[in-house]
Formats: structure tokens, sequence, C-alpha cells
């Protein structure tokens, strides 16, 4: 259910290493029963294609800027402008599209959920982002942003084991508008078990 705790979906694993600096980013949180119905419409494409490298239902978010590997005094810094930023940033809803790839489904290297409803809100929220980021000395992002929800990344560019229907007939119009009213600072961490996220703090709107 959407109440589940972060106890309860915190997986138990060995940590394999602990670095001085940390690997963050900010995005917007999925909630858990949408992750597992995102999961569940997937799990038979999971099964036919080994050379896609599927992104957890427990790790599914919309990502806004990533950060990259940060001193944790900086984090502490982005935690007070991130508050600066949103305490009064107004509440919306996003809805997905379908199933796209970058470049494209035929050879894609990412797939990925596009976002029909709330695009240019998610737009927005980036470019406040974007700003803090140069404001605080951080690389400008060469690409601008597009939302979309990562699904899964192809280890080599060649078409995949199914064809470029089986993707396109994928829908995911059962899945309901979402809420957007809080934006989350994660840090990753590298696990036995994969690369866990971490909530470091979050930033409700007003």
């Amino acid at each position: 259910m959407a109440g589940d705790s972060e106890i309860s979906r915190k997986p138990q694993f060995l940590v394999l290493s602990v670095k001085k600096t940390i690997r963050s980013f900010i995005a917007v949180d999925i909630p858990p029963d949408i992750q597992r119905a995102i999961g569940d419409r997937l799990s038979p494409l999971q099964k036919e294609t080994p050379e896609v490298r599927w992104v957890k239902p427990l790790n599914l978010h919309l990502t806004l800027k990533f950060l990259g590997d940060v001193e944790p005094a900086q984090l502490d810094v982005w935690k007070e402008k991130l508050y600066e930023v949103f305490k009064n940033e107004k509440r919306f809803f996003m809805e997905f599209s379908t199933l796209g790839g970058f470049p494209n489904l035929r050879v894609p290297q990412v797939l990925w959920i596009g976002v029909r409803s709330g695009e240019e809100s998610l737009k927005n929220l980036a470019k406040k982002l974007e700003a803090v980021a140069c404001a605080l000395g951080f690389q400008k992002e060469s690409r601008p942003f597009s939302a979309h929800l990562t699904l899964g990344r192809v280890k080599h560019a060649k078409p995949l084991s199914v064809p470029v229907e089986r993707l396109t007939e994928l829908k995911f119009d059962f899945i309901p508008p979402i809420m957007v009213n809080h934006v989350t600072l994660y840090k990753s961490i590298l696990t036995s078990g994969g690369a866990y996220y971490e909530p470091v703090e979050k930033i409700a709107f007003a």
C-alpha cells in the first residue's frame, strides 16, 4: 500500500564501500503501489529481455537533477537551498504516457515512460534546481531537461530480443494521476544487492 514505511522498504544488504563523498540526486518520488504496478506490468517483458538492466520497482523515481559525488558539507548546503527554493512551490499532478527509448525503441540504450501531464511543472522544478546548481559551482547541464521515468538500460547497443511492436503495445494509462507535493534529496548506496537510494531530505511544497 502507498503508506509503506521507509523502514519496511529498506533492503537488508551488505554495504560494499563507504566513500567520503556521497553520490546524490534530487527526484520526484513514485508511490510504492505505483512502483509495484509498473513492475508487474513489465514483468513478462523483463523475462524476455536479459540484455536490459532493469531498474528495481523499489528504485523507480523521476530524476530532476543528478548531483554526482558531493561532500557531506555540500549536501547540507543543498538541503538549505531546497527549502528556500521550494517552500512556496505549488503542488500539481503528473500522468505517465507510453514506453519510449533513447535514442529510439529499435536500438535503445535507455527505456523509459514519458510524461503526458505535468511536464511543464516538472520542467519548472528542474529549471530552479539547475539555477541553484550553477550558483553552487556545479557545471551547467549540456542537455535540456526531459521528464521521464527510467525503466532500464541496455547493456549493448543492438535491437532487443523482442520485436519493437512488443514494446509499443505496452500501455501505462492504467496508472492514476500522481500528486507531486514534494521533492526528495537522495543518496545512492552501493550494496551487495545493487544500488539502494536512501532519502536524505524531503522538501514539502506549500
